[in-house]
């Protein structure tokens, strides 16, 4: 039996149902709607309450997540509720950008999920993506994986069923993830999002950082940004998408007073400036 500490508790339609196989895996939704009431009052109306609503900074609680929720369509084989999906509903629509408070609520729980239930920090069908095909035969749903990988899952990679949801840009997921945590002088900055990047170098959303150590960031271009300290201009590559920019922090070393150093046992960036 497990109740989230942090969390509202709101029972929505009673108890759910036992699960009838593992391992444990967090399917991600969005509600298709602009607030927690009119998502609740479609539980009630459908009864297929997730174990958890998101809205904003708040986390509601519907069903311990020691019992299977009812969001995903199950229809034959494989099964999906019931193959510890623990499920959560983002309240906001698939084709829209998450706002951070939402993202770092998002992140807070799952990290919450992860250590309570052993679920690990891999996507085992991939990110979400914006414009998945909807088919259940979709190859994003594969079908080996969810039945075998624990891990993260949109509700478009879940087979049997035809949503488009949760539409996380791959920003957001790093956001959400939080692979590789980012320490300047000190303090975690959470919503760094950083991670390990294809090239060997982590990557993180500079704005937090910049602000943190004291630069300024003085232009953003399509795959470039550039920081200023003191008398210093430092052009630094970036993936800029989505309203975000990820660069190398390893960079940073190139800015006055500025020091990095990465901890890969720890999984940890330390900055200090």
């Amino acid at each position: 039996m497990a109740l989230c500490p942090f969390a509202r508790q709101l029972p929505i339609n009673g108890t759910g149902q036992s699960y009838v196989g593992g391992p444990f895996r967090i399917v991600h939704h969005t509600t298709e709607g602009s607030n927690a009431s009119g998502a609740f009052s479609a539980y009630r109306a459908q009864l297929e309450e997730p174990h958890f609503t998101i809205e904003g900074p708040t986390i509601f609680q519907h069903l311990d997540t020691g019992v299977s929720s009812f969001s995903l369509k199950h229809t034959g084989s494989p099964q999906t509720n019931r193959l510890s999906a623990i499920q959560i509903e983002v309240v906001g629509f698939f084709s829209h950008s998450k706002s951070l408070t939402t993202l770092l609520s998002i992140a807070k729980l799952c990290r919450w999920i992860e250590e309570t239930h052993d679920v690990p920090k891999v996507w085992p069908n991939g990110f979400p993506v914006r414009t998945p095909d909807p088919s259940p035969t979709d190859p994003a749903r594969n079908v080996a994986n969810w039945i075998a990988k624990g891990g993260h899952y949109g509700h478009c990679h879940v087979p049997e069923n035809d949503h488009f949801d949760p539409g996380y840009s791959p920003a957001e997921v790093h956001i959400i993830m939080q692979d590789v945590a980012v320490v300047v002088n000190g303090e975690t900055i959470l919503e760094a999002g950083g991670y390990m990047s294809d090239t060997g170098h982590v990557q993180a959303w500079i704005r937090p950082i910049a602000n943190a150590i004291g630069a300024e960031i003085t232009d953003v271009g399509a795959s470039s940004i550039t920081l200023e300290k003191g008398t210093v201009s430092l052009p630094l590559p970036a993936d800029v998408r989505d309203g975000y920019a990820f660069a190398p922090l390893g960079l940073l070393s190139g800015l006055p007073n500025v020091t990095v150093a990465y901890d890969d046992a720890a999984r940890k960036l330390s900055i200090t400036s």
